[in-house]
This record gives C-alpha cells, sequence and structure tokens, in this order.
C-alpha cells in the first residue's frame, strides 16, 4: 500500500535534538528534586547486598558470561543516593557529582560512602548524561535494590511478551520464535539481577515495542530516518556504552523483515536505505552524547570536553595495558567476545531454536495447502538475505572499531552477538516463507481488485 509521504525535513532533526538536550536536562534536574532520605536510606540497606556480592560476582563461577557488573550497579547507585546539601538539582545533573576513593572499586565506596564518609571526597562522572537516574531515584525512594531486581525482571518479561503478542496480531509468529532465540545471547537470568545490563535491553525492547505499534505511521510519513535519530538520541541518554548497537540492530531487523513482504524494491535502494538508518542512528547517538560534552564545557569549562574527547579516544584506541601490536588487540577483541559464546550450553539452545522455526515452517506448510513444494528464490529474495547477512556482521565491526572497550569488557560486550543470532535465526522463517507471502498477497490483491 502507497501512503502519502509527508517529508521530515533537516530542521525537524535540529528541532528535535534542542528539544532533547532540554527534556534531559529538564527530567535529570526534576529527578534530583525528589526527598533524599528515603532514597538515601533504601540504597544504604541495598549497599549490604553489593557489598556481600562483590563487583563482579558469576552466577556459574566456570562461566566468565554469567557474571555480573556489579562495579557499574554501584558507580549507578553512588550517583542516585549522593547528596552533600550544597549543590542544586541542576548542578547535580550536570556534573553527576559522586564520592569516590582512588585505591578502591565502587562496591567498597558505596559501602564507605554510609559507614565512613569521610573515607570518600567528591567527584563528578560528567561525561554521560546518566538517564537512568530519571528511573533510579523514584524507585529507590520507594524501594530497595533487591526489590528493583524483581521488578526489572517483571518489566522485561512483561515488554518482551508484550512486543511477541504484537507480533503474532501482525502474523510474524517465526520473527517472535527468532527474537525470543536470540535472548539465548543475553544469558537471562544476569540481565535480570544487574542493573547495567537491564537498562539498554528495557530501551532495546521498548523501542522494537514502539516500532511495531507505530510502523504504519513511520510509513506514510517517511520517518524511519527520524525514528531511528530519536533511538540513537534515547540510547546515547540512558546508556553507559555497555551494548549499545542493539537498540539500531533489533529494530532495523524488524523493518528488514517486515519490508520485505510490503514491497520488491531493488537492492541497491535497500542498501541505500540501511544506510541511511545507520547513519541517522549515529548522529543521533554520537550528537547527542557530545551534546553534554557540551553543556558539561559551558557550565564547568573547556576541562570537561577535553576529558570526554580522551576517554573516547581510549575507548576507540587498542590500548588495553598489555604488549600486543595494535591491529592484533582488535583482532583479539573479536575472539574474546565469540568466545563466551563458545559454548556446548548455548550451541544447543540454538539448535533447539532452529528446531522450532522448523517445526513451525512445517505447521504452516500443512495449514495452507498453497504453500509451494519447491522453493525458487528470486533475485530480491536473494538479495534481501544479504542484507541480513550484512546486519549479523555489525557487531565483529563494532568490537573493530571499539577495540579498548569491547576488550576489556568483554564479558558483556559479547551480548551484541545477540544481533548475529537473530539476525541468523530470521533467515530460514525469511526464505522459508517468503514466496508463500508474496503468492498470498497476490491472491488477495487480486481477489480485491474484482
Amino acid at each position: 500500500m502507497e501512503y502519502p509521504k509527508k517529508k521530515i525535513r533537516w530542521f525537524h532533526y535540529v528541532l528535535t535534538m534542542v528539544l532533547g538536550i532540554f527534556l534531559a536536562i529538564s527530567m535529570l534536574t526534576l529527578a534530583y528534586c525528589l526527598p533524599d532520605q528515603p532514597i538515601y536510606q533504601h540504597v544504604k540497606d541495598s549497599s549490604h547486598l553489593l557489598k556481600a556480592e562483590g563487583n563482579y560476582p558469576r552466577l556459574n563461577p566456570h562461566l566468565i558470561a554469567t557474571q555480573l557488573d556489579l562495579y557499574s550497579d554501584s558507580v549507578m547507585l553512588l550517583h542516585t543516593a549522593y547528596q552533600d546539601g550544597k549543590h542544586t538539582p541542576f548542578d547535580r545533573a550536570i556534573y553527576a557529582y559522586e564520592p569516590w576513593q582512588d585505591h578502591k572499586l565502587p562496591v567498597e565506596i558505596l559501602s564507605d560512602y554510609f559507614y565512613e564518609p569521610n573515607l570518600c571526597y567528591e567527584s563528578n562522572y560528567m561525561r554521560y548524561w546518566h538517564g537512568y537516574i530519571i528511573f533510579l531515584r523514584p524507585l529507590f525512594y520507594f524501594f530497595r535494590y533487591d526489590q528493583i531486581r524483581v521488578l526489572v525482571m517483571i518489566w522485561e518479561a512483561l515488554l518482551l511478551f508484550g512486543l511477541c503478542f504484537l507480533l503474532f496480531r501482525k502474523k510474524k509468529t517465526g520473527v517472535a520464535i527468532a527474537f525470543v532465540g536470540s535472548f539465548l545471547a543475553f544469558t537471562p537470568p544476569t540481565i535480570w539481577l544487574c542493573l547495567q545490563y537491564a537498562n539498554i535491553i528495557v530501551t532495546m525492547l521498548s523501542i522494537c515495542l514502539l516500532y511495531c505499534l507505530l510502523e504504519k505511521q513511520i510509513q506514510k510519513r517517511n520517518g524511519l530516518c527520524f525514528f531511528f535519530f530519536c533511538t540513537g538520541m534515547a540510547t546515547s541518554f540512558l546508556d553507559l556504552l555497555t551494548y549499545p548497537l542493539l537498540t539500531l540492530c533489533y529494530p532495523m531487523l524488524l523493518w528488514l523483515y517486515g519490508a520485505s513482504f510490503d514491497e520488491k524494491p531493488s537492492f541497491l535502494k535497500q542498501v541505500k536505505q540501511l544506510a541511511l538508518i545507520t547513519v541517522s542512528w549515529s548522529v543521533g547517538y554520537v550528537l547527542f552524547w557530545s551534546m553534554k560534552w557540551m553543556v558539561g564545557t559551558l557550565v564547568a569549562g573547556p576541562d570537561a570536553m577535553i576529558n570526554a574527547l580522551q576517554v573516547l579516544s581510549k575507548r576507540i584506541g587498542s590500548n588495553v595495558g598489555e604488549q600486543q601490536p595494535e591491529g592484533f588487540v582488535r583482532i583479539l577483541a573479536i575472539k574474546r567476545n565469540i568466545s563466551l559464546l563458545w559454548h556446548r550450553s548455548y550451541a544447543e539452545k540454538a539448535i533447539g531454536v532452529l528446531c522450532i522455526e522448523a517445526l513451525w515452517i512445517l505447521f504452516q506448510k500443512h495449514k495452507n495447502p498453497s504453500f509451494k513444494q519447491t522453493l525458487h528464490p528470486d533475485r530480491n529474495v536473494l538479495t534481501k538475505l544479504l542484507l541480513f547477512l550484512a546486519i549479523a556482521f555489525a557487531p565483529f565491526l563494532w568490537y573493530f572499531v571499539i577495540a579498548n572497550h569491547s576488550y576489556i569488557h568483554f564479558f558483556f560486550t559479547y551480548r551484541e552477538l545477540s544481533i548475529t543470532m537473530f539476525s541468523f535465526f530470521l533467515i530460514p522463517i525469511f526464505f522459508f516463507t517468503q514466496e508463500h507471502f508474496y503468492e498470498k498477497n497476490t491472491i488477495s490483491s487480486i481477489s480485491q481488485s474484482k
């Protein structure tokens, strides 16, 4: 179906960026306006649990993939609870103040802040937006860390269920199977028990759900690039550089699968659209992140920008504190991430997902007599498969470019390989149902014209 195009122009992007900065600062400032005492007390009560579990506990001592990042969770809680009575909510939103010690890790610092505060000095973490604060401060007003873990698990489950139900209603049950199957790469218990991990998972699920709900409206307004521009901004606001590629590639795969059934555009047109989506998300992500540095520079001086650029240079570099050639470290970053999923338990589960997909395809074949016995994929189907493979390759490119971060933090960055799994799980669903779908659509359109 053709929709009347209402072109989104460049000034819409500029206006959205300006509005986004205003909303980000306003929401953070409002979050810091909440009374500190209940939040302080609930985080204090939670500090015992984090200290008992440690900075990097593993659910399974033999599997690095089950390692939690309570180091980052403690940093998030320090920002949530820190108060000294000197700074305005606006200053706290911009500077992201935190108590710190030079020779201790955050879990110990969190405990010391409540029980030996004289050991800590005031620092700041200005280079990130820390958008999670707008959720954590209201949550810690009422709950402790262990209770919030349960709420996060329930919320993730509801989002996933809602998305699968929506895909089912859209006659995309196979996509829902592939989507749930790709969650194997997340090592699910870890994304319920670690706020750092859950943050971007919840963001990705929310974006995918929003895309499925607004898919027709996005097409009507020719707003695909604008949608991904906004998702890049949202990711930059909420994430602490964990595995942000999820918010680009998961909705992109949903779009690619859906777009393939609506029309048969040329390969070059699809490649161009894919490139525009990637650029739109990247511009939204990088530009909105850099706006935090600009705001910090305006408020605190040039040191904010200098510090941010130094850290960025380090993260995309290949210096990991070991005597390794630069190019070799980038290859090792890829190898380290792959190694966490290169395990028998993950292979068995992946095979299980493919078996479920095969059963679903056979069921569709039995249910629909018009399903062709022999598959003769046309050129458009084959070129579409190349695009699925291109997206599957995206995590490896990310690891190669963001080498320092991917090498050091491989125990959580490996989750970006879920993109590769989702893409591979989608391919058989797409390949074995595509021709039938076109045939059904053709018959349907002929009937409607009569």
